[in-house]
């Protein structure tokens, strides 16, 4: 899935972060209600470049981000890796593929003329010029040729940014200084790297989430199974909600989605809100990304690598596909065997969440 999202073309783009109603989720419970749209007009190359981190939600160097509109406002983004090298083998096999998936977004969102930022680790003074520019010109020439002429093709590196559409750029690039001063910017947000990644608790916190953990299991152990899935059921509303975290909450949430059916359930509350509109459901998936983020490294090893997978199919469903695969990657490579994450991985890759019936068939759902 993508994300809700530009530039010095000529309309003045509108980025808007979100949008609608909210609908009723699973089970007729009201998810939160998200905050009000905010939305950012951009009348220059610059003001684009300092709107996009904040509204895709990180910045990741290396990266290409591709910007897809609805007239005159930004309608989705996608991000991926830059190529490893600009040998013409390697930029041709990238750009096919990088036209595929234009072609596979604008079926989603409409045909409409992309912007495009290319974000690089390399210099302006390194590359005594514009970084990647040989792949910038032949994406230029590749979508010009399919009537896809991007409406912007920027390129912004550590030491300067350009346009490659600029006659009047300078050889070493525009100054960083015009797009942090522009109105639209904002806080920087975390780098992709961030997001991904899970804190390490300090010592006092696990003490205290095991106590409350080993509370809950006590007054649980006579607990009949209608009252066992009331927990469960429970528990998960609590997912989709913004409560703050405390050793009592994480513990609940680690013994429920530790256990196949709280599991399960969370798993079909996703595959529900996943089916509605992604910036109306945008307050509950927020909170269900933030309290999985925040209870999966407390986890043990039995349930670390299943809640881990659930965070990053949150993560996928909030339309950060980027932070999805680098969590999933991450449990794949502890657990490569890991059924539901592998489910999870085919999930992410084909941009939808399998029938109960193909879930079930699925080597041991939840092992």
């Amino acid at each position: 899935m993508t994300h809700p999202h530009t530039t010095s073309a000529p309309s003045s783009p509108q980025l808007s972060d979100a949008a609608g109603p909210t609908p009723p989720g699973i089970g007729g419970r009201e998810l939160p209600r998200p905050a009000a749209p905010k939305l950012l007009t951009c009348s220059t190359s610059a003001d684009f470049l300092a709107a996009l981190p904040r509204l895709v939600g990180f910045t990741a160097p290396n990266s290409v981000f591709l910007v897809l509109f609805s007239g005159a406002r930004a309608q989705c983004t996608v991000r991926v890796d830059l190529p490893p090298d600009e040998r013409p083998a390697t930029l041709k096999e990238y750009v096919d593929e990088f036209e595929h998936r234009l072609r596979g977004a604008q079926l989603a969102y409409g045909a409409s003329a992309p912007a495009i930022v290319i974000s690089s680790e390399q210099t302006f003074r390194d590359a005594q010029g514009m970084p990647w520019r040989r792949l910038a010109k032949l994406l230029d020439r590749r979508l010009a040729r399919a009537g896809q002429r991007p409406r912007e093709l920027c390129c912004q590196a550590p030491d300067a940014w350009a346009s490659l559409y600029d006659p009047a750029q300078p050889r070493l690039g525009r100054p960083l200084s015009e797009i942090a001063s522009s109105s639209v910017a904002g806080p920087p947000p975390p780098s992709l790297a961030e997001l991904s990644a899970f804190r390490a608790p300090a010592p006092t916190e696990l003490a205290e989430v095991a106590r409350a953990a080993a509370r809950l299991r006590e007054a649980g152990a006579t607990a009949e199974p209608a009252e066992s899935r009331a927990a469960c059921e429970a528990a998960v509303a609590a997912l989709f909600a913004p409560n703050p975290w405390s050793p009592e909450g994480c513990a609940s949430l680690l013994l429920a989605l530790g256990s196949d059916l709280g599991w399960t359930m969370a798993f079909d509350e996703l595959a529900s809100i996943a089916a509605l509109d992604g910036a109306a459901a945008e307050a509950g998936i927020a909170a269900a990304a933030t309290q999985l983020s925040s209870i999966v490294p407390f986890a043990g090893p039995d349930a670390h690598g299943r809640i881990a997978t659930l965070c990053a199919l949150a993560w996928w469903v909030r339309g950060l596909e980027s932070v999805a695969h680098a969590q999933l990657t991450e449990v794949l490579e502890r657990e490569p065997e890991l059924a539901v994450a592998r489910l999870a991985r085919r999930i992410v890759d084909t941009g939808a969440f399998v029938s109960a019936g193909q879930r079930a068939a699925g080597a041991g759902f939840a092992s």
